[in-house]
């Protein structure tokens, strides 16, 4: 996988890869694969394919607009400026969240009746979770499709869950059956290090970003609105969810590598895997640091709200595509680590069924809380961090340079200030996203119930339990 950073804004990213790939690109007819952001709910089993509603708040309308804007570019450049045969999937039909069977299965027929083998992935997360899985099910079906095809998979997110998706090497795919989100598994010859033929542009310019600070629906926080338009706002991950969730990924990552038997066994090595893990913690509290700049009183002010966003976003940026790096999806060939990463295996499991009110991006930002008093639970609160790796990332958190000293109670405090009600920067409130009142027990045995559907090695029960417990009890 390559990933291509791109300053240029509004999709010259686009422009100079399709330059520079064009005799290759021209073999072949190109699958452009599109979705947008949603004003509405995510999609569930009840509701597959929820278009936006007609009226929204204008910050929203700008944001959805970006994405539209985005794709619309990338469609140009591909199919006019550069002149490409192209075919083009979900611009009217993927409105859900996360691809289905029934996409799949549409595409895959899409491409034997068109003869396209390059595929495109442009827009919010289902589109480019789609994409991945199409490619990849053409290499299951005959590995000749890149090696003699010469076919490419180009992944453009137009957000920063997308950027995520698009940097992580599995997927994701809501199973209506199952009630479940189901990994997709990257071929394990297309896991080599050296695989040049899946290439992911991070235009910088081009990714819409929401211009307000939290998703928890404060008013001092939003501009003035329904209740209906707050809601539909929170739908959509912001910069703040986005640095929460990076964490969340990273301090399970880091907790997980203490139970790994033998490092070097995935395609990625422990030295890279502990590189991403300072990189995307670093850009985290780096984004956070400016984010801190909005005190209560200046939230009012849309300008300098704006202003504070526009700054962080870059960080923002790169904390996800390092975070999608680290992503562990039960795979053993993946990373370094031999489980799947919580937010993988909590998403998957309970997301769609029990919390249909959240995206996955805000769902796993509001672990934060439980996550690290999941943590103190295990090792204890007073004891010092002797993992190494786990150290060292709570020491960035909180920003303290004696690493040898740090304890799980102080990353408790620094977590603590954050979680209340009125903090300036609050981590999302899981409870708010629940249909009704989950019981743990029942949220327990879901979990259990999808790892021995996937034969997924999971983290304990008790680990588990306590994350949601903390979470759920905020």
């Amino acid at each position: 996988m390559k990933i291509f950073g791109q300053a240029g804004g509004g999709g010259g990213g686009m422009s100079n890869y399709l330059a520079s790939n064009i005799s290759k690109l021209r073999k072949s007819k190109t699958l452009i694969i599109s979705s947008a952001a949603s004003a509405a709910p995510p999609a569930t089993k009840q509701n597959a394919t929820a278009p936006p509603p007609q009226k929204v708040d204008r910050h929203l309308k700008r944001y959805l607009t970006s994405i539209q804007e985005h794709i619309g570019k990338c469609e140009f450049y591909t199919s006019m400026q550069y002149n490409l045969k192209t075919v083009s999937y979900g611009k009217s039909t993927l409105f859900g969240a996360y691809p289905t069977k029934n996409d799949i299965e549409s595409v895959m027929e899409l491409m034997r009746r068109t003869g396209a083998t390059n595929v495109m992935g442009v827009g919010s997360g289902a589109a480019i979770d789609l994409a991945k899985i199409c490619f990849y099910e053409c290499f299951k079906q005959d590995d000749s499709f890149v090696t003699d095809d010469g076919a490419q998979l180009i992944l453009h997110p137009s957000t920063l869950g997308a950027t995520l998706t698009a940097t992580s090497r599995d997927c994701l795919s809501l199973c209506t059956q199952e009630e479940a989100l189901l990994p997709y598994y990257c071929p394990e010859t297309l896991k080599c290090k050296d695989f040049d033929d899946i290439h992911v542009i991070v235009d910088e310019k081009a990714i819409a970003v929401p211009m307000w600070i939290s998703s928890e629906g404060h008013s001092h926080n939003n501009t003035l609105g329904t209740m209906s338009a707050e809601r539909e706002k929170n739908n959509n991950a912001t910069v703040l969810d986005c640095v929460y969730a990076s964490l969340v990924i990273a301090l399970d990552a880091a907790h997980s590598l203490t139970d790994s038997v033998d490092y070097d066994t995935g395609v990625v090595s422990h030295e890279d895997y502990c590189k991403y893990l300072d990189e995307c913690v670093t850009s985290a509290v780096k984004c956070l640091d400016i984010l801190e700049k909005t005190t209560a009183a200046s939230l009012d002010d849309p300008t300098n709200v704006e202003s504070t966003i526009t700054e962080s976003k870059v960080h923002a940026i790169n904390t996800m595509i390092q975070a999608g790096k680290l992503l562990s999806f039960g795979n053993f060939a993946s990373t370094p680590t031999t489980r799947r990463n919580i937010s993988i295996t909590l998403t998957s499991s309970l997301l769609p069924t029990y919390f249909p009110n959240g995206n996955w991006t805000t769902f796993t930002a509001s672990l934060l809380p439980g996550v690290c008093n999941a943590l103190g639970n295990h090792y204890g609160f007073q004891s010092v961090v002797e993992n190494d790796t786990l150290r060292s990332v709570i020491a960035r958190i909180l920003g303290r340079e004696e690493e040898s000293a740090v304890r799980f109670s102080h990353l408790l405090e620094w977590v603590n200030e954050i979680s209340t009600e009125n903090a300036c920067l609050p981590v999302p409130t899981l409870a708010k996203m629940a249909q009704g009142a989950p019981d743990t027990n029942g949220l327990l045995n879901k979990i259990d119930e999808n790892g021995a559907l996937l034969n997924c090695n999971d983290a304990s029960a008790s680990y588990f339990e306590s994350i949601l417990v903390s979470s759920l009890d905020r």
